[in-house]
């Protein structure tokens, strides 16, 4: 008997067919972009700005500093990104985060 290639990648193409209709349609998101250019600062009763913490990061020391400076032109792909900077005793730490807000909309973090 002879295999037959042409019916099996007609079967294969049907069932890769079948397989992404099924597939749920992707949802909109939500994209936050240029938040490196962002001087608003997390101060803990707005909800949202750059925050950062030595304590919580989990170094072995918190006797160090850290800052971070945004609209640094290099190196920037956009004409702008943000420097982290952190000093002090060796093994410190430095945690920083971004809070974007609420968003009502959103069902999952995947992407």
């Amino acid at each position: 008997m002879k295999f037959n290639w042409g019916k099996c990648a007609v079967v294969v193409c049907a069932v890769l067919f079948c397989a992404t209709a099924a597939w749920p349609a992707r949802t909109p998101t939500t994209r936050y972009s240029n938040l490196e250019d962002s001087s608003a600062e997390d101060d803990g009763t707005n909800g949202l700005g750059w925050g950062s913490c030595i304590e919580c990061a989990g170094g072995g020391s918190n006797n160090a500093s850290i800052a971070s400076s945004p609209f640094q032109t290099t190196p920037a792909k956009d004409g702008a990104s943000r420097n982290f900077s952190i000093s002090g005793d060796p093994y410190s730490n430095g945690l920083w985060w971004y809070k974007i807000g609420p968003n009502n909309a959103a069902t999952t973090s995947r992407t």
